[in-house]
């Protein structure tokens, strides 16, 4: 760990790739905003502060890649006596929308140097 890891979360955090791709496909106008939030399923407030007390900041958690690391959210309910998550019904994986456009490959039009 270097000194700026010391100091900041910052730098491959854990959503940072992830909603740069976000915002890349709306600057492309390949998505509008409000359907990539509705696609994404934003949690509530509380529930994001359960992931953050359970699983730490999200600086702690880098990820190098332009998919998400999938946490768990299920808390338990001890009135019901049940096992609940606002992500219960949904799917548990990045829309494939935002999986359309791909790096270009090395070649005749793309060198990697």
């Amino acid at each position: 760990m270097g000194l700026f890891d010391t100091i900041t979360d910052s730098g491959f955090s854990q959503e940072d790739l992830v909603s740069n791709i976000i915002g890349f496909y709306i600057a492309l106008n390949i998505i509008s905003k409000t359907d990539a939030i509705a696609l994404l399923h934003p949690v509530s407030q509380e529930l994001s502060e359960h992931i953050w007390r359970t699983n730490g900041s999200v600086g702690r958690h880098e990820n190098y890649k332009f998919t998400p690391q999938i946490l768990d959210t299920y808390r338990d309910n001890t009135i019901k006596k049940t096992c609940e998550d606002e992500c219960m019904h949904q799917p548990r994986k990045f829309p494939d929308i935002f999986k359309t456009i791909r790096p270009a490959q090395n070649g005749k039009n793309f060198q990697r140097v």
